[in-house]
């Protein structure tokens, strides 16, 4: 059993298809089986539990991947809050989503100093798995980076490699496939999950170099 687990996850990951937009696609291999040889003898409970967790990791870990692969204008904070939301409906996780308004009105000035340049509304994903037989202590906090495309605002960044700011909400994206995965693998502890979702952009409302912001700590 203890090949299994990797064996599953591997493979998973490996067939991943991360080219969904190409419109050529010639000479595609694909995983349409895979078969795990016994030996002759019937799989064993710890086998077959190696193969759930196997399974259940790398189908986070292609969740996340999915997300990440998005371009900008599929996954705006909106979207990205939408996918979580629908995640957390399939798996049983607590979900809530908050925007502009509730984000002003708990003075997040650092998080919304950086979305108040964006056409796009931010979103706050806060995720929490809350299993019953788990004591109140010590609950897990886990923050991921959920900006979906980072132009670097007035100080922006250099054209070259600027497509690859879509990936600037890998941090987020990786959260909540950990969520997903916590929901399947249900282990004795307290977990939230938050993701500040926005764009970083150089519009005529973004805050400037030298602006004073004060964050929700009330720190300047």
């Amino acid at each position: 059993s203890d090949s299994v687990q990797p064996v599953v996850e591997g493979a998973m990951a490996a067939d991943y298809d991360a080219d969904r937009y190409r419109t050529e696609r010639e000479n595609e291999k694909r995983i349409d089986r895979l078969a795990l040889a016994t030996g002759g003898t019937n799989p064993s409970d710890a086998a077959k539990a190696a193969l759930d967790r196997g399974r259940i990791i790398a189908e986070a870990q292609n969740f996340a991947r999915d997300l990440v692969n998005e371009p900008a204008n599929t996954m705006t904070p909106t979207i990205l809050a939408d996918r979580a939301k629908d995640m957390a409906a399939r798996f049983g996780l607590d979900c809530q989503i908050l925007g502009p308004k509730e984000i002003q009105d708990l003075k997040m000035g650092a998080f919304w100093g950086v979305a108040q340049g964006s056409d796009e509304p931010a979103r706050l994903i806060v995720l929490r798995y809350t299993p019953g037989d788990a004591p109140e202590s010590p609950v897990i906090g886990l923050v991921g980076k959920g900006i979906t495309f980072d132009t670097g605002g007035i100080s922006i960044k250099p054209a070259e490699n600027m497509h690859e700011m879509k990936t600037d909400m890998a941090g987020g994206a990786a959260m909540l496939g950990v969520m997903q995965a916590i929901a399947q693998l249900r282990p004795r502890v307290r977990v939230v999950a938050i993701v500040p979702a926005t764009e970083n952009m150089p519009g005529g409302n973004a805050y400037k170099p030298g602006d004073v912001l004060t964050s929700m700590s009330g720190k300047t």
